[in-house]
């Protein structure tokens, strides 16, 4: 399944040849990222719609929820380095 990031970046827009990101967690701190294999052309465009989403997630509160909702998943996922690159 791709993500919400792949598919309005490279298959909506065809902006990008690849688009990803991940998230580490330690135990008092965490990182999340975001990267787009994309031309100089489309730079501004693909980090726009990169900060968009960001906001969105941080907005709507959707990574609080689901902690929530599935915490050994959400835990787990981070442990196992599942969708990290």
């Amino acid at each position: 399944m791709s993500s919400r990031l792949f598919q309005e970046i490279r298959e909506r827009r065809g902006l990008a040849y690849s688009v990803y990101s991940y998230a580490s967690s330690y135990a008092d701190a965490g990182m999340f990222g975001m990267a787009a294999g994309t031309s100089p052309a489309h730079v501004s465009e693909v980090a726009g719609l990169m900060t968009t989403e960001l906001r969105a997630i941080a907005e709507s509160g959707h990574h609080r929820r689901r902690a929530q909702s599935h915490p050994r998943e959400y835990r787990g996922s981070f442990g196992s380095g599942v969708g990290e690159q």
